[in-house]
């Protein structure tokens, strides 16, 4: 992660909330909301070795090998995760451009295309926004390559979590992975019902979440004091990943598509030339929806 990485910070706030924002890899690294440190202020150590608030694009999570292939010829990307994959895609430590700024918002973009392992002109935007006690994020990707494209991202933010905060996720399945933290199958997802972080040990990805009526799923952590914080994301982020960090905490990351997702095809999203998606999700304390 370059030396800039917390000089060039963006503050975010309101009367309920106070961010900070990186344009590199368009990272969430600080967020308190109703007086709630949600996301402590990460480090340049932490960002770099744990992907601590980083978006993921063009695929999240691990590339199997480093290697994808399309239209019978074959991409490679770096190895970054002493697994023998490439972790979370390509834009987590590039410089975003900062494309519109207030007080209580940012949008970042960053145009793909000059990588051997994905050499396609796509347009991936973030934007974060403060509205009362939450925070909103919304992630596209657009397609400015004149074929057909795959695409799939996502986000890796860190809910501070002490031994004792209870974590609730409700999911129908659950991947089955190798050593290297490939899929390899699928079962029943555990139940994950009020149990404390110091209980769990994760590195899992899940789906089948429960959603409600407007198709939005979410991840409870609730702390000693009272307070309870929900990080939720929209029906385009069909997959969450779940990982227990010892010091960082919570990483609950949403995801549009699984792990090697650009080998097995499982939910990427092809986009026509010209064609473009868009992802939302937020993080907000305060009472369930």
């Amino acid at each position: 992660m370059p030396a800039e990485f917390l000089a060039d910070e963006l503050l975010l706030q309101n009367e309920h909330a106070r961010a900070l924002v990186s344009p590199w890899g368009a990272t969430l690294t600080h967020l308190l909301i109703d007086g709630v440190e949600v996301i402590a202020h990460a480090t340049k150590k932490d960002v770099q070795n744990s992907f601590a608030g980083v978006t993921l694009a063009p695929w999240p999570n691990r590339l199997a090998n480093g290697t994808w292939k399309f239209e019978n010829q074959e991409f490679s990307a770096e190895i970054n995760d002493g697994k023998l994959n490439a972790n979370h895609g390509l834009v987590f430590n590039r410089k975003f451009e900062v494309e519109s700024k207030t007080d209580d918002s940012v949008t970042f973009s960053y145009l793909l295309g000059e990588d051997a392992a994905y050499p396609f002109t796509v347009l991936v935007r973030v934007s974060f926004s403060l509205r009362g006690s939450e925070l909103i994020s919304v992630i596209t990707a657009r397609n400015q390559a004149d074929l057909k494209v795959p695409v799939a991202f996502g986000t890796h933010p860190y809910i501070s979590a002490a031994a004792d905060s209870q974590v609730s996720l409700l999911a129908e399945s659950q991947a089955i992975n190798n050593a290297a933290q490939i899929p390899t199958g699928v079962k029943t997802a555990q139940k994950i019902m009020q149990t404390k972080f110091s209980e769990l040990s994760l590195d899992d990805c899940f789906w089948g979440l429960t959603r409600n009526e407007d198709g939005v799923a979410q991840v409870q952590v609730s702390h000693a004091n009272g307070s309870n914080v929900f990080v939720w994301q929209d029906s385009v982020f069909k997959y969450l990943m779940i990982y227990t960090h010892p010091t960082l905490g919570l990483a609950v990351e949403p995801q549009t598509a699984p792990a090697n997702a650009l080998n097995s095809g499982d939910d990427l999203i092809w986009l026509t030339p010209g064609e473009s998606v868009s992802g939302t999700w937020g993080i907000r304390v305060g009472s369930g929806k």
